[in-house]
């Protein structure tokens, strides 16, 4: 069934408002009242495909399973920044895609994450573009950082290796223009022990 309710979404211990609209079903929980003269109430979960509007503007637009954002959806913020995406409990989990606006209004523009999310981090393998800067990072990331084996481009250098807690960190190498490189050991923007330089024009 269809219904438009008052409900909510929890952050941390607080609850922000909001009003949904699309499939519910009756809370399993629920208890029905009997209060002499009040007609019997029941308490509807979002349940399927819907949408809510939350008072602090953000909208979520996509399914739920009893009462979470669960499935796939699309969150919007206020500063048009938007998640399309996989959930699981109320929070982006699986693959998925965050547009990061600043200011853009196409959201070809945007900055862009695409890949695994982990509770609303960065989170597996990914790729991160920013668009002004014309940079690019793609593989892996742990919380939000990226770490693990992955390829960053940034003008005409590109660093493949290692990375840990978002600094450069194990073997990798850096290659500029396509006419040398540089390789080693990093320690973010230092190198350690042997260093091999090539050069090919």
């Amino acid at each position: 069934m269809k219904k438009k309710i008052n409900y909510f979404r929890e952050v941390g211990s607080a609850r922000i408002k909001g009003k949904y609209r699309g499939s519910v079903i009756i809370d399993p929980k629920y208890k029905f009242l009997k209060i002499p003269g009040i007609a019997n109430s029941i308490r509807y979960l979002p349940h399927g495909l819907g949408t809510c509007n939350y008072k602090d503007g953000q909208i979520y637009k996509g399914k739920w399973k009893k009462g979470k954002r669960e499935g796939k959806g699309k969150l919007t913020w206020t500063n048009g920044d938007i998640y399309i995406g996989q959930w699981k409990k109320d929070k982006p989990n699986g693959k998925g895609k965050f547009y990061f606006k600043k200011g853009f209004q196409d959201k070809n523009k945007s900055d862009t994450y695409v890949g695994q999310v982990k509770d609303w981090l960065r989170h597996g393998k990914g790729t991160y573009t920013w668009v002004s800067q014309k940079m690019k990072y793609q593989g892996s990331w742990k919380n939000n950082n990226r770490h693990g084996y992955g390829e960053y481009k940034e003008g005409n250098s590109i660093y493949t290796g290692n990375w840990k807690d978002d600094k450069r960190w194990g073997k990798g190498k850096i290659t500029i223009k396509k006419q040398h490189s540089i390789s080693g050991t990093f320690r973010h923007t230092d190198l350690k022990g042997k260093v091999t330089m090539d050069f090919w024009k």
